[in-house]
């Protein structure tokens, strides 16, 4: 969780300046279209999540996963992180400034994984943490927790 806090924090900031720029908004008059502008984004962020979601699987499979499908790892380390693409988007539009988007996308990210972190084990119900996951950082909590139990 805490290795993708430094995209989120990267893609806040730089959505955050050409907000306050009106770089967007330049670009639109140049004749950018908006499926090209959140294209080019994705394709951005997707990149950059595939390289690091890589290096996190080749440096877990040796002592964390060895049972598990390293596929399946990496799929699930991507999706989580393609995640940060959406929360990104929305913490910006409701922020006016750069400090003050990057400073909530940050706590909004590490207060999220704490709430995981209070409902996870056994005591809760299946639907409970099915509801919760819809927030990415307490889905990937889940997710690991139950590959941990898996791999024993």
């Amino acid at each position: 969780m805490s290795v993708f806090l430094l995209p989120l924090y990267y893609m806040v900031t730089k959505l955050s300046e050409e907000k306050e720029s009106k770089a967007r908004e330049g670009m639109k008059m140049m004749g950018l279209n908006d499926k090209t502008y959140f294209a080019a984004w994705f394709v951005f962020m997707l990149i950059l999540i595939s390289v690091m979601s890589m290096t996190l699987v080749v440096c877990s499979s040796y002592k964390i996963f060895r049972n598990s499908n390293l596929c399946l790892v990496f799929a699930m380390s991507l999706l989580y992180g393609m995640t940060l693409y959406g929360v990104s988007f929305c913490v910006v539009s409701f922020l006016p400034t750069k400090k003050s988007s990057a400073t909530m996308a940050s706590l909004l990210h590490i207060l999220s994984f704490y709430v995981a972190f209070a409902f996870r084990g056994p005591a809760w119900g299946n639907s409970f943490k099915l509801a919760l996951s819809i927030i990415p950082n307490c889905a990937l909590l889940f997710s690991v927790e139950h590959l941990f139990h898996c791999e024993l």
